[in-house]
């Protein structure tokens, strides 16, 4: 760093910088024992904790954004998420690794988030493998009902585990390691899943009063580690984790996902998966950031979590002995021995969704909502002050209905200057409009007065049209904020469930990409400066943004775009 960078900042602040990037510096190679990994976790923790006292301004200057934006962008998990292979079945039989049971596979299920999942994804678990969300698949799901793990026959384990319902089977994973009950309860009640899986990988920093918790349940108060401006569970930092940890780990996961995938209560999405897979597929948790219980992105690691989830859904479909006997010698061995990975340049997120057993509709409601917001931050919930809505005929591009309505804001009734800069929507107009529900059923009226009818019925099935002069319809919009956030924000903040009319839509940003096989465009503007086209109107304005949409659409219906679903509000 040059020092005339350096030279306003306090003398003090320079020189505590470079004695930590000293320290830094010292850390070569890697860590050559358990002491030393924990001296770069405490010196990490430390650095983090300087730059957290520091002003946007300082941290600008000692690290330069550009390298903050990188070390962002590597940090995080989805972006490190390879997803460059396409994953095939083997040729022939290939045998999990519990006992001699080789089996052959029509399907390999990849999975990784508890969160999200690509179009391609969607598409799949819908058309592939029924009606399944693959996110239940990640130990960090948390499904509508609890789990109760009940008894693991053979392994001693703190009572308290089997009679206390866990919101995932990350809780009970984690739980069970612990060789305190403490620290099985505090996971079991007190976090979310991520959570219980940062405490049980000591990567947890705890509050005061977390801390008293444990400490009012017999936990010795000097074995906690003051860190930062919290405090990490164990002498050093580690959580005491029981030492059969190693051998059992493996059975404890069996358990668990059978009580989570075969138990007398399960939730919704786990219901639907062992319904929906008639057959049970090879399951791959396909992630680098794994290469234990996931397969470390090229089949290299050894799939543990896929593994033992194929081996409860077989013995769940009857073709797999509950006890067999136990020989892991194939467990510990690459996952690439089991699934084919074939290389492809083509990131899962730029992947073309097939489009032959697509349903596609008659008619695209382009809809563009604009909301309260303000430069400060946008008001909690936003909501929702201008409906427009255009009719296009998929058949020969034109707009043939408009729907138009501005929308009386009731919880903050007076808009921002910034807002009505930002949208050109006056106070008087929003003044001269009805609430949000008189206008959404206003809406469900036009819908049926134009015998417009969704493409999707309520359980996800295609519609088909039997009244006369019916036509079927989906949303389209320039993201998914509208249907999937806006709307659903503001109905859930008045007491009032979604209409299921509003349940699938098109991301035109989706379309626009898989048309012109491109990066994912920024936005509007950016599509119609592609196309070549103009931007009509007032930006921000709802029926103004709605026109230049339906222009991009007529472009991608003259490149033969086949307009069919690519999100939907689960």
């Amino acid at each position: 760093m040059e020092e005339e960078t350096i030279a306003h900042l306090p003398e003090e602040l320079v020189k505590e910088w470079k004695r930590l990037q000293g320290v830094s510096g010292s850390f070569k190679g890697p860590p050559k024992d358990e002491a030393d990994m924990q001296q770069r976790k405490d010196h990490k923790a430390t650095v983090k904790q300087f730059l957290a006292g520091l002003t946007v301004e300082q941290r600008n200057v000692l690290i330069p954004p550009k390298k903050k934006a990188n070390d962002a962008a590597k940090n995080d998990k989805h972006n490190k998420a390879p997803l460059q292979h396409i994953l095939e079945p083997k040729e022939s039989p290939v045998n999990l690794g519990w006992g001699e049971c080789a089996k052959q596979y029509s399907h390999v299920l990849s999975f990784y988030s508890h969160t999200r999942r690509y179009p391609i994804e969607e598409y799949e678990d819908e058309h592939i493998f029924g009606d399944l969300d693959r996110r239940v698949l990640s130990n960090l799901f948390e499904d509508d009902r609890p789990i109760q793990m009940g008894q693991l026959t053979g392994t001693h384990i703190h009572p308290l585990i089997c009679e206390t319902p866990a919101a995932s089977s990350e809780h009970f994973y984690q739980a069970v390691k612990c060789q305190e009950e403490a620290d099985a309860e505090f996971i079991l009640t007190q976090l979310n899943s991520l959570d219980a899986a940062r405490f049980g990988q000591s990567r947890l920093l705890l509050t005061s009063s977390q801390k008293e918790w444990l400490v009012a349940r017999g936990i010795n108060a000097d074995d906690f580690q003051p860190r930062g401006s919290g405090w990490m569970r164990g002498k050093k930092g580690q959580l005491p984790a029981r030492r059969d940890w190693r051998q059992i780990k493996h059975s404890v996961m069996l358990h668990i996902l059978r009580a989570k995938f075969g138990g007398q209560a399960l939730g919704t999405a786990a219901r639907r998966a062992v319904e929906a897979l008639k057959v049970a597929p090879l399951f791959v948790e396909h992630t680098t950031n794994d290469a234990a219980w996931g397969d470390g992105g090229s089949g290299n690691g050894t799939n543990w979590l896929g593994k033992c989830l194929t081996r409860v859904f077989l013995e769940l479909k009857g073709q797999f002995p509950v006890d067999p006997q136990a020989n892991e010698t194939n467990l510990f061995s690459p996952n690439n021995l089991l699934v084919r990975y074939v290389p492809t340049s083509v990131p899962i997120k730029n992947r073309t969704l097939p489009t032959d057993h697509l349903p596609s509709p008659d008619v695209l409601l382009i809809l563009d909502f604009e909301a309260t917001c303000d430069k400060g931050g946008n008001p909690k919930p936003q909501e929702i002050i201008e409906w427009p809505t255009l009719a296009l005929s998929v058949a020969t591009g034109k707009v043939e209905k408009v729907f138009h309505h501005y929308v009386k804001p009731t919880i903050k009734p007076v808009l921002s200057d910034f807002c009505t800069e930002l949208t050109g929507i006056t106070q008087s107009q929003v003044d001269a409009g009805k609430p949000l529900i008189d206008v959404m059923q206003m809406h469900l009226q036009w819908l049926s007065d134009n015998r417009l009818v969704p493409l999707y019925d309520e359980q996800g099935s295609p519609t088909s049209c039997t009244g006369e002069g019916q036509r079927t319809f989906l949303y389209t919009s320039c993201g998914d904020w509208d249907l999937r956030t806006g709307l659903a924000t503001q109905l859930s903040h008045l007491g009032v469930p979604v209409p299921s009319t509003f349940s699938n839509w098109i991301n035109v940003k989706i379309a626009f990409q898989n048309v012109y096989a491109s990066k994912k465009p920024g936005g509007m503007a950016e599509m119609l400066k592609r196309l070549g086209l103009e931007l009509e109107g007032h930006h921000h304005s709802g029926i103004d943004d709605c026109r230049n949409i339906a222009m991009i659409c007529q472009a991608l219906l003259k490149d033969e775009w086949v307009p069919t679903r690519t999100s939907m509000r689960r």
